[in-house]
């Protein structure tokens, strides 16, 4: 107990009110070509934790995290070789009729944008080649199918000879590829 100016006893209360500090925290994730990145009127161009200090309405401290996480573009380079018959091709949800170089925008794992680039060769098919006709041949007889000048031969008995002899009835078929591997069949 406390006294008065009166020397009697009096009672003194206190009400305190603790009031509370706030924060709150962001996290922002960019790509590099959105720098700068600007927050409370501060310009960010760099990843981080970065903190702000104000006071808040109750009139206490306040502190405001921002995480900043900067994601890169990116780029890539496909070299493709088809041969005509594989017309068209398919890359990236685009469709290619015809040989040359093609940009696609996609947005990449980190959700910037990624440019691909596509070159697209096509390769001639080897020219058309003639077995012959049909024929009928002797016994004991052969007959010397050559289908011309290739890179690779493929018979019908998985034979890899530049010719084929035929002793005996049958179908005889040849798939021949060129220098780019694009290949043709006959028979």
């Amino acid at each position: 107990p406390s006294h008065d100016n009166a020397g009697c006893d009096s009672i003194a209360q206190l009400i305190l009110t603790v009031l509370p500090n706030t924060g709150s925290s962001t996290i922002v994730k960019i790509c590099s070509n959105q720098l700068p990145y600007n927050w409370n009127g501060t310009n960010y161009t760099t990843s981080g934790t970065y903190s702000y200090h104000l006071t808040n309405t109750a009139g206490c401290d306040s502190t405001a995290i921002l995480q900043l996480i900067i994601a890169e573009p990116s780029q890539s380079n496909t070299q493709i070789q088809i041969c005509k018959e594989q017309l068209p091709y398919r890359w990236n949800q685009q469709t290619f009729n015809i040989a040359g170089t093609f940009v696609v925008h996609l947005n990449n794992i980190s959700g910037c944008d990624s440019a691909a680039t596509l070159q697209l060769t096509i390769s001639p098919s080897p020219m058309d080649f003639y077995l012959g006709n049909d024929t009928s041949i002797c016994p004991g007889d052969t007959l010397r199918l050559n289908p011309g000048n290739f890179s690779q031969y493929l018979w019908q008995d998985f034979s890899t000879g530049n010719h084929y002899t035929v002793t005996q009835s049958g179908n005889y078929s040849a798939t021949v590829s060129n220098q780019f591997g694009c290949k043709r069949t006959a028979s």
